[in-house]
């Protein structure tokens, strides 16, 4: 990912939003497991103290004890479940849009005029001229790895219309 943004020159800001994006799904596993822990050390410590002997000999039963710890586990086991069904969902989403736009976009600012360009995997294409760092290509035509035809852009097409598919077709992006 990182090469990715270096090479297309994204944003600081786009990096951090993609950054927090993909460490938003580290929450769901690093909050129960850091509340099991804090549990296991309370309860480790108390016990060392004999605090537990302590308020079992002043008549707090074991289920009075151990309550609040339940209740703790309820409420993170709800959040970690909420996490899951919103937010986890919708930031995936929106990692795999700017990943898509950022794979997308200034893919062709390499192309140069009258030279064949093979970045693309199984695309070959081939542009008179190009203007604007790759964004309008003239007369370029193109060939897909599949072997079954050849597309022809036509005089000028824009990159925000993408040529793709099996037998070179051409079809608006779908962003």
């Amino acid at each position: 990912m990182i090469p990715l943004m270096i090479a297309k020159d994204v944003p600081v800001a786009d990096g951090m939003s993609l950054l927090f994006n993909v460490g938003i799904t580290l929450i769901p596993m690093a909050i129960p497991l850091s509340v099991l822990f804090s549990m296991i050390f309370s309860l480790g410590r108390m016990s060392d103290d004999s605090e537990i002997v302590a308020m079992r000999s002043f008549g707090i039963s074991r289920e009075r004890l151990f309550l609040p710890y339940l209740i703790v586990g309820l409420v993170v086991a709800l959040m970690t479940l909420a996490l899951n069904v919103a937010v986890i969902p919708a930031s995936q989403k929106k990692f795999k849009t700017m990943m898509l736009k950022l794979t997308s976009t200034g893919m062709l600012s390499n192309i140069r005029p009258e030279q064949f360009f093979t970045e693309i995997p199984g695309v070959t294409l081939y542009a008179e001229s190009v203007d604007g760092d790759g964004k309008i290509l003239g007369n370029a035509n193109g060939k897909s790895g599949k072997g079954c035809g050849t597309g022809y852009f036509g005089e000028e097409r824009g990159v925000d219309e993408a040529w793709r598919g099996e037998c070179a077709q051409y079809a608006p992006a779908p962003f």
